[in-house]
């Protein structure tokens, strides 16, 4: 899931709220192997320090990942406008 906003758009949306807030509805969406999830504050050389989040199961297990994309992972791939991205591993809850 990968949110991106051109620099010349004239609203600014918080894009990491918003990102965060469809993680969360994803989680609440795969039902009771979900439940008891937390947020916690994240560290993944892809996205910028201190803009990072995992989502946890209750048994531990980090089963995402999202935040605001680091500028060198958006250069890698010619990406010219800010972007937020999650990564959520779906095969824990199959």
């Amino acid at each position: 899931m990968t949110l991106c906003r051109p620099r010349s758009s004239p609203l600014f949306l918080p894009f990491l709220q918003i990102l965060h807030g469809a993680v969360e509805r994803v989680l609440l969406m795969l039902g009771p192997k979900a439940a008891g999830y937390s947020i916690r504050r994240g560290s993944d050389p892809s996205f910028l320090d201190g803009r990072c989040a995992e989502a946890v199961l209750a048994d531990g297990r980090v089963v995402g990942t999202f935040g605001t994309v680091h500028p060198e992972v958006l250069g890698n791939f010619d990406l010219e406008f800010p972007t937020s991205a999650a990564d959520i591993d779906l095969q824990a809850f199959l």
